[in-house]
């Protein structure tokens, strides 16, 4: 099984796949202080409640863009479930480029939720993330892209958010055919 963790600047979301579906998922305040030892209580206590076998964990991964929660992330693994994470940032081979002046910098949400869209959308797409911060990110089908300017987008996604979804409009330039006519 897979153990993915997302280490976020609100929460850390801990998630269990069996290769068909995901068996938990939980979520607890990030705190950069917060050890590996007790990352695991908390842990093994839910994995014990879902009947959950740590020893079943053979892959784990982390996604963080909360640097100094790494360390004890990467020991959780480690040493309670004896396995090396694979770590996401930028140096990874993604299957597509990442077209930014410094990609070492792109943080890991950013790369994980383009490339989650793209695996189940295609593209060319706008993956939008409505998380502590709420960053817009162009993915086609080559190469993953910031906009400089997101005030034009930024006003279009305002007006298409009140459905809870995109709109499915052609943003192009500065205009959405749906909304800017």
């Amino acid at each position: 099984m897979l153990l993915a963790i997302d280490a976020g600047n609100t929460n850390v979301v801990f998630a269990v796949h069996d290769g068909t579906e995901w068996r938990g998922r939980w979520r607890i305040a990030t705190r950069a202080d917060r050890t590996s030892d007790e990352y695991a209580v908390w842990l093994l206590a839910l994995f014990q409640h879902a009947g959950l076998n740590p020893n079943d964990i053979l892959r784990c991964v982390i996604g963080t863009v909360v640097p100094a929660a790494l360390y004890n992330l990467r020991r959780l693994c480690r040493e309670w479930m004896d396995c090396e994470p694979l770590i996401a940032r930028a140096p990874l081979d993604w299957g597509f480029a990442i077209r930014v002046d410094r990609p070492e910098e792109v943080g890991a949400d950013r790369l994980l939720n383009a490339l989650a869209a793209h695996t189940r959308y295609g593209g060319p797409l706008i993956v939008i993330d409505f998380g502590t911060a709420t960053p817009h990110v162009p993915v086609n089908s080559l190469a993953l892209s910031f906009f400089k300017d997101l005030v034009p987008l930024r006003s279009c996604v305002s007006r298409c958010s009140d459905r809870a979804r995109w709109c499915g409009c052609n943003y192009s330039g500065n205009s959405c055919n749906k909304h800017d006519n």
